[in-house]
């Protein structure tokens, strides 16, 4: 079953996460979350300055840990060749994530231009943090197979589990600018994992 579509009418006020939920009986699937079933204000304040800060508009919810399957063919099939992508990772030690302008088509896939687009976030004291890749060719995100560990990654970036973990790769400080006091923790359990298409 396909995403069902959301028209957002543009404001002066950016929409708020919660907001593409409110008065719509009419979701289908799980990972529509209801106004009730958002409780983590935290999660949807770093979603929302995320894309104000990449100038984007939040459209809707395609994939949410808390609804979806924790499985790398279940993630592969709801963000497969999306365009304008927030992926957002709570973990017991924050909030980072990434966007993507393309995400791969294939599991397993060398984007041979990578995505000249791509950052990664992190939030740190109610700011959002961005490192872009030096090297936009070299920032290449990945889909895994139900036989693998791995549920996505972004190389030299960060590595999600289907065991609930999570790695920044150590090779971010090397590849990406501004990141001389990013990520203080590089490992540990993520809470919830929710992935969102903008406009």
């Amino acid at each position: 079953m396909s995403p069902r579509k959301t028209i957002i009418t543009r404001k002066v006020e950016p929409v708020k996460v919660h907001q593409l939920f409110e008065n719509d009986s009419s979701a289908e699937t799980l990972t529509q979350p209801t106004p009730e079933k958002i409780t983590n204000k935290q999660h949807e304040s770093t979603i929302e300055r995320v894309s104000q800060t990449i100038n984007k508009t939040i459209k809707i919810c395609v994939y949410d840990s808390l609804f979806d399957e924790i499985k790398p063919s279940k993630f592969y099939e709801k963000t497969k060749l999306l365009n304008n992508v927030i992926i957002c990772v709570e973990t017991t030690n924050g909030i980072f994530g990434s966007f993507h302008s393309v995400m791969p088509k294939e599991i397993m896939q060398d984007m041979i231009n990578g995505d000249e687009q791509l950052i990664i976030f992190e939030e740190c004291l109610n700011d959002i943090k961005i490192y872009r890749p030096k090297l936009p060719k070299e920032a290449v995100c990945s889909f895994f197979g139900d036989s693998s560990k791995n549920l996505f990654g972004i190389f030299y970036g960060y590595w999600l589990k289907v065991n609930k973990t999570y790695i920044i790769d150590p090779m971010i400080y090397e590849n990406y600018t501004n990141t001389i006091n990013a990520f203080k923790t590089n490992s540990g359990e993520f809470k919830r994992i929710s992935v969102w298409v903008c406009e």
